[in-house]
């Protein structure tokens, strides 16, 4: 039996108390993370290739070997992703691995810097009920080669999918202005993989893996992501191949993931269970959600979704990462409510979550910026 989907909002990506007031403040205040549906149909023929980089940054290939994925990250008799979803996922994997990966340069003082857009949300169960507001970030941030940096969070005034959110919201004593900004620096900011492995209450004992030092075969790969789904299902009810999907889509993402990682996390995903191919007009307000965090024209016919759904307590979310096929870099990961539900307003298809990846380049100090 799968979790509340207010404890699945505050286990994914909390927005910090000091920034709520009110029932919001409560440990229910959370960032969304959820799940993911598909269109059928064929998968259309893939343009022809142009060798871009779309981050700007130089090293070699690695190319990933293609295994099989532990039997056991696949719990149910179906085994894998639909089969268009699995020839698009070898697509951008060979994809993946033809590309440059990050040379980590030398020179002291240069920092691999790193922009997104981020939609996360903040819910409470309210004395007269459920609520949730979204609150649009701008997240930077710098890293040196020996993962030491500086992450910047600067948030939006809230936003509300219905009247009787933005109205609790009120209530509870809330404010509809922004956040102030936020500033970290950290001798580890690097990207991390980390799980609760079976047998580890707590994070003194978790496992914590820089992303680039993470295995790039798909046995090993897919191994430590059952673990992880195996972890979330047994603590938070999750299924286990939808967190799986979910990690990958965050290590898609992290700047430091080698072409090989990203080929194997590929290959990984066209194993699990329930994975399918969306069609990119069947994504709502994709085109003019991606241009306006972006800051750039996006063609639709250079993108591939690939999602999984997830039900909980009758309303379906999906999960969409968004890909450009060019270069299988991930252009945006997306949340999408599916129906009608009682612990948000909103009237479905409804975006309740983003992350558009804007830029990545080298600068030369932790307050330069490209």
């Amino acid at each position: 039996m799968h979790a509340d989907p207010l404890q699945l909002l505050a286990a994914e990506n909390p927005v910090p108390a000091a920034r709520l007031t009110g029932a919001a403040g409560r440990p229910e205040a959370a960032a969304l993370r959820e799940h993911v549906l598909a269109a059928g149909g064929e998968r259309p023929a893939r343009g022809a290739r142009r060798r871009r980089l779309a981050i700007g940054l130089a090293v070699a290939c690695v190319a990933a070997a293609a295994a099989v994925v532990p039997a056991a990250l696949l719990p149910d008799e179906r085994i894998g992703a639909s089969p268009v979803a699995a020839q698009a996922l070898e697509d951008l994997a060979t994809t993946a691995a033809e590309q440059p990966g990050i040379a980590w340069a030398t020179t002291p003082g240069v920092q691999l810097y790193s922009r997104t857009h981020v939609l996360w949300s903040a819910s409470s169960a309210g004395e007269s009920g459920p609520f949730v507001a979204l609150v649009p970030h701008t997240i930077e941030t710098w890293v040196d080669r020996d993962g030491a940096g500086r992450r910047r969070d600067v948030p939006e005034a809230p936003v509300f999918l219905g009247d009787r959110d933005r109205a609790l919201w009120v209530r509870d004593g809330n404010s509809l202005a922004a956040a102030p900004p936020e500033e970290t620096r950290s001798n580890r900011l690097d990207w991390t993989f980390s799980y609760l492995p079976e047998g580890c209450a707590d994070a003194a004992c978790a496992v914590k893996i820089p992303v680039r030092e993470l295995p790039t075969d798909v046995p090993s790969l897919g191994r430590l992501l059952h673990e992880y789904g195996a972890d979330l299902a047994t603590r938070d009810g999750q299924d286990p191949s939808g967190a799986a999907f979910r990690e990958i889509a965050e290590l898609l993402g992290a700047p430091t993931a080698s072409p090989g990682l990203r080929a194997t996390l590929f290959r990984v995903a066209a194993e699990l269970r329930g994975v399918e191919l969306i069609a990119p007009e069947a994504a709502p307000q994709l085109q003019p959600e991606l241009e306006l965090r972006a800051g750039r024209p996006i063609d639709l016919t250079d993108l591939t979704i690939v999602g999984f759904i997830h039900t909980d307590n009758g309303a379906r979310i999906r999960e969409e990462i968004v890909l450009d096929e060019r270069t299988a870099a991930v252009v945006a990961t997306r949340l999408v409510l599916l129906d009608r539900t009682y612990w948000i307003d909103a009237e479905p298809p409804a975006v309740i979550g983003y992350e558009v990846f804007d830029e990545i380049a080298w600068v030369n100090s932790a307050s330069s910026h490209p």
